[in-house]
C-alpha cells in the first residue's frame, strides 16, 4: 500500500490575489493540508521555478488550483504545461472561471488601455 500523498500545485496569474488570501488565511490549519497533500509547486509562497515543473512527469500532480486570467504568454504557458503534469486542473476563484477584473482588458488593446489609464 502506498504512503505517498497526492501532489498539489497553485498558481496564480492576473488577479487581485484574494484566492492566494484565501488559502493563506487558513493559517496553523495550512499544516493539516500539508499533512495531506504534497504541495509541489506554490511559487507565491515556496521557493518553485518553472523547471521544477518542467521536471515533473506528465500527469504526476493530482490536482492544480489556477487562479487569476491569464493575460501573459508566459502564464499560458505555465497553464498549459500544468494542465499536462495535471491529473485534474481547478479554477479557483472568479478570475480563472469568468476572467473577472483582469478579464476586461481582452477588450480592447495595450494602447487604449494605457491611454485610458
Amino acid at each position: 500500500m502506498s504512503t505517498e500523498k497526492p501532489k498539489v500545485a497553485f498558481y496564480w496569474c492576473s488577479s487581485c490575489g484574494g484566492c492566494e488570501e484565501s488559502i493563506v488565511d487558513l493559517a496553523e490549519d495550512l499544516l493539516k493540508v500539508v499533512e495531506a497533500v504534497d504541495i509541489v509547486f506554490w511559487p507565491v509562497a515556496l521557493d518553485f521555478k518553472r523547471k521544477d515543473v518542467e521536471a515533473m512527469e506528465d500527469g504526476s500532480i493530482a490536482v492544480t488550483f489556477i487562479n487569476g486570467a491569464i493575460r501573459l504568454s508566459e502564464q499560458q504557458e505555465m497553464v498549459e504545461m500544468l494542465r499536462r503534469k495535471s491529473g485534474l486542473i481547478v479554477a479557483h476563484g472568479s478570475c480563472s472561471h469568468l476572467g473577472g477584473i483582469p478579464g476586461l482588458g481582452n477588450f480592447w488593446n495595450k494602447e487604449t488601455i494605457f491611454n485610458r489609464s
